[in-house]
């Protein structure tokens, strides 16, 4: 994520799917064309529960709490399975802390409070540090069944170190971050709604829309200048504080926690802002930091419109539709948006990489331009 070197070398070696013969490179733990799971994770199993780690370094099971004995034995690889469809997403509302979570798995010094969110990937709380201030706790996804290999262990204190040094207005700050008793962020608590939320309801106006984009372009344009690339820009990952400034979170998360992701927890609001090359970089190219920018157009055309550009019930109907479908101009779907609009947004959705803008910067002015004349 540290440049475009470094993610670009993330596609070089891969792994061959079982099902279809396809190769698949090494930053999926699924097939992008099948959706076969990779079967040759190895895991520890839990003697109280039963239930698999996908982490040779966890000191606790994250599904009942029970600390590990000497050595539990390796059990064998998991079997292959396709994805299943789109799960439900669901949305939790406070509660209090799990039993396991607060006797096992809070870091020292943090005081949970309640559970405010959960998504595919993680489980974040409403806590408190040793010195009073409330912070957002994010966890692992707790209670399903996969969890992070002691390679995306590793990978994460790397990745949470360079979002941690990210100082930007519109960048979630990280306080603090661990690994013990598992990987945990410490992070600015959001008292605002998500961009999610927000798009939910339908379009925003116009002029919010713009307000709203020119400060994400600019996080990410800042991100970008110290070579830092999110790859999972989507509406979910950017928060309002009290006083309604957008925020983006989860930097450089996306690809430590896709590695260990089902195909179907990866398709929840993920895959629907995925760039092509994301999704098949054999056929579009390696990765680099304009997967950020297609992000960012698929956002901001959710935004104007209410609606991804590209949607489908089925997984691989929805991988097909972002690799080979046009979008559909976004003032034929909400008819008060002006036609320049569709310039921006369907040069940023530009399936070739070498057709998008260049640089978020020009993004940027584009977007300074149009809200200027309203």
């Amino acid at each position: 994520m540290k440049g475009r070197d470094l993610l670009s070398q993330s596609t070089k070696t891969g792994w061959t799917c079982t099902s279809c013969g396809k190769n698949v490179p090494a930053v999926y733990s699924f097939c992008p064309s099948c959706g076969t799971k990779r079967s040759d994770v190895a895991v520890w199993t839990c003697s109280n529960c039963g239930k698999p780690i996908l982490n040779d370094e966890y000191e606790y099971c994250i599904y009942c709490g029970t600390k590990r004995s000497v050595k539990e034995k390796l059990i064998t690889p998991m079997r292959a399975e396709t994805s299943p469809k789109l799960p439900q997403v669901v949305t939790a509302k406070p509660s209090k802390p799990e039993p396991s979570v607060t006797s096992h798995l809070c870091p020292s010094g943090y005081k949970l409070i309640s559970k405010i969110g959960s998504g595919g990937f993680s489980d974040v709380f409403k806590a408190e540090d040793s010195a009073g201030r409330v912070v957002a706790l994010k966890f692992p996804k707790i209670g399903v069944s996969t969890t992070i290999s002691t390679d995306s262990f590793r990978k994460f204190l790397k990745e949470a170190e360079v979002w941690s040094k990210l100082k930007h207005k519109n960048i979630v700050k990280v306080y603090d971050y661990g690994t013990k008793p598992i990987p945990w962020l410490a992070l600015e608590f959001m008292e605002g709604d998500s961009l999610d939320d927000k798009v939910k309801k339908g379009p925003l106006e116009v002029r919010e829309a713009l307000k709203i984009a020119v400060e994400i372009a600019d996080a990410i344009c800042f991100a970008h200048r110290y070579g830092v690339i999110h790859q999972d820009i989507k509406p979910k990952n950017v928060l309002f504080d009290n006083q309604g400034n957008p925020k983006i979170t989860d930097w450089g998360l996306a690809k430590v926690l896709l590695e260990e992701s089902t195909i179907a927890e990866f398709f929840e609001g993920t895959i629907i802002c995925a760039a092509p090359e994301q999704l098949d970089p054999e056929r579009f190219g390696p990765i680099d930091w304009r997967c950020d920018i297609y992000g960012f157009g698929v956002m901001l055309y959710w935004m104007f419109t209410g609606k991804p550009p590209f949607y489908a019930e089925s997984v691989h109907e929805c991988i097909e539709k972002i690799m080979f479908e046009e979008p559909k101009p976004p003032s034929e779907i909400n008819k008060g948006l002006p036609k320049e609009i569709d310039n921006v947004l369907l040069k940023l959705l530009a399936k070739n990489k070498e057709n998008r803008y260049e640089d978020m910067i020009l993004v940027k002015k584009d977007l300074e331009k149009m809200l200027a004349k309203l």
